[in-house]
């Protein structure tokens, strides 16, 4: 109520469908444009419920029915196909109940829906005008032929142990414009509160490993301003010795813990799954001085190893340091990895020892060079102006979970038997109005950045993701990547946040950011 009320004094509720639009010069070759639509207020509720495989929708399809006979509503009923984690098609049904004119009503009906046991949530629609809801929506463009600063990504506080708003992030790095980066670790429960889940590269470095096949954000520094969507991103980290070599399994995180899988586990691939924590107690882990303080680990059991830069050597250690140095990183072994690595310490012939790290961006190679930054996310929402909706179930979106799966950043219900569905979770995350931040990059190499906000129906509704794809599409993206969002989703353009964040304690604290740097 207290939204609605700030929203009806600040005149963002009009009689008529609007739509506003402000573009303003930044800075040279930076952009920033403010896309207000607002629907009239001729508006209705829908009650929408969760998708039902269809053996069970006949129930509550006829109880759907009866309640609209009663109440004299319609009913719609919808028809869904959702991929497993092998793409395969699943069939469900949706149902919805439209038209509902009051909140009140709203409530009460989905109440009497709950205690009949179907899910179900309420949506504000407007089906008289030119757009059905309300958005308010920020675009920054970055002309790459005339902007001479950085497009840089940066950790909170400069320590993947670490949280930050992009508020703060942004007054940190004196941006001209931030927004929230990679998806992350938010629960203690799940992980390291921090932990990028997916590839990090910041200036050149690899800070966390990719969630394989999962796209990413690219973006060349050294001369004119370079940014590309890489479709399917794979790292390869390598502890070597003369010819003796030794994989390792994760960059700066907890071990046995990794968010979104896509990871090895015995040999087997564990294929991504979005805000699922899959386990592996088997893990060899390095750590980088831009982890933090070393404290965090002291309760994991575990063969410690530091390997010196300077002079090529691996030494086994009894203890954590408190921090490391530049040239130092931290070496774990836990499980059966125990003992892999006494190979690489203490030998006669003198051999260096060097740990190699690899990224790969749709098959290719890519150096890590000083002004490198890549941000991961996923799905992709536009490959050469098509979204790829097909390749989403590869890159974790998909209706499946995992036989080792613990338990999710939004959902607890796994068992440790079975695979379970998810499709409630898909239908939600892919198709359901949410705040959204994204980039793209059209034709001309120009970059674009955007935040929808969302989760308030009577200032911004936010959008689905292939709604999205197809809003980016009408600005001229042609590869487009989705980035976190919901809560996270905020940007800020010259100190200020453009929109309303939908956490309800505020700006939530974020793992990273996109900042752009005017030189």
């Amino acid at each position: 109520m207290f939204k609605l009320f700030n929203c009806i004094i600040l005149g963002l509720i009009t009689l008529q469908p609007s739509l506003a639009n402000s573009m303003t010069e930044l800075s040279k070759g930076v952009y920033f444009e403010e896309i207000v639509i607002r629907a009239s207020d001729e508006v209705s509720f829908v009650i929408e419920t969760q998708p039902y495989h269809l053996p069970r929708s006949k129930k509550v399809e006829k109880i759907l029915a009866d309640f609209s006979v009663k109440h004299h509503l319609s009913m719609v009923t919808h028809k869904l196909e959702f991929p497993d984690y092998l793409g395969n098609q699943v069939p469900f049904k949706k149902f919805s109940i439209t038209p509902i004119y009051s909140l009140y009503d709203a409530k009460s009906f989905s109440m009497q829906l709950l205690e009949m046991g179907i899910q179900v949530h309420e949506i504000l629609k407007c089906s008289k005008c030119k757009s059905d809801k309300n958005q308010l929506i920020s675009v920054v463009k970055i002309d790459p032929n005339l902007f001479r600063g950085k497009v840089i990504s940066s950790l909170a506080n400069q320590s993947v142990s670490g949280l930050a708003t992009t508020s703060e992030i942004s007054k940190s790095n004196d941006s001209l414009v931030s927004v929230n980066g990679n998806f992350f670790v938010m629960h203690s429960k799940l992980g390291l509160p921090g932990d990028i889940s997916g590839i990090a590269v910041e200036n050149g470095k690899l800070l966390s490993e990719a969630v394989n096949n999962r796209p990413a954000l690219i973006i060349e520094n050294k001369g004119k301003i370079k940014a590309t969507i890489a479709h399917s991103t794979n790292t390869k980290i390598v502890l070597r010795k003369g010819n003796e070599e030794l994989d390792i399994h994760g960059l700066n995180r907890l071990p046995n813990k990794i968010l979104n899988c896509g990871n090895l586990q015995n040999g087997e691939f564990q294929f991504p799954t979005h805000d699922v924590v899959c386990t592996n107690s088997n893990e060899i882990i390095a750590y980088t001085k831009e982890f933090g303080p070393l404290h965090l680990l002291d309760k994991i059991e575990a063969e410690l190893y530091i390997l010196n830069d300077t002079n090529s050597s691996l030494s086994k250690v009894s203890g954590y340091p408190s921090m490391l140095k530049d040239d130092e990183t931290l070496i774990l072994a836990t499980g059966n990895t125990k003992g892999l690595l006494d190979i690489f310490v203490n030998d006669p012939k003198n051999e260096s020892v060097t740990v190699s790290y690899q990224v790969y961006a749709d098959g290719k190679e890519i150096s890590l060079r000083e002004g490198l930054f890549i941000i991961g996310g996923g799905p992709t929402l536009l490959l050469n102006s098509q979204i790829p909706l097909a390749d989403w179930y590869k890159q974790g979106w998909h209706i499946s979970s995992h036989k080792s799966a613990i338990e999710g950043q939004d959902t607890t219900d796994f068992e440790s038997d079975e695979t379970l569905d998810r499709s409630s979770f898909y239908a939600s995350w892919v198709y359901g109005e949410h705040p959204r931040t994204s980039v793209g990059v059209d034709a001309k190499g120009n970059m674009y950045i955007f935040a929808v906000y969302g989760r308030n129906p009577y200032l911004s509704q936010g959008m689905g993701l292939t709604e999205l794809a197809d809003f980016m599409k009408s600005k001229g993206v042609v590869n487009a990547i989705n980035l976190d969002g919901g809560g996270s989703t905020a940007m800020v353009v010259n100190g200020r946040l453009t929109g309303l964040p939908s956490d309800s304690k505020g700006e939530r604290k974020v793992a990273d950011a996109l900042s752009i740097i005017v030189e």
